[in-house]
């Protein structure tokens, strides 16, 4: 974002960072988050599932409504 004369074709809409647990992927995550200003949202499985029905739906809804308000803010 601070350079985009690095990257013509722009920037790819999301990242996937796989790996067994404890390579560092929360820590990149949060250092490269912070260097281009940008907020993360990490969601688990606790925070979508639940016993009722439609419930999970409406949660992964909530989710993605407060990234679009945040995105709308300016903030990436």
């Amino acid at each position: 974002m601070k350079r985009p004369d690095l990257f013509p074709l722009g920037w790819s809409r999301g990242l996937l960072l796989f790996g067994p647990p404890g390579c560092g992927k929360t820590l990149a995550r949060s250092r490269v988050a912070n260097e281009i200003e940008a907020q993360f949202i990490q969601i688990d499985p606790a925070n979508i599932m639940s016993k009722w029905l439609g419930a999970a739906e409406q949660n992964v809804a909530k989710i993605f409504g407060g990234a679009r308000r945040t995105a709308v803010a300016g903030s990436p």
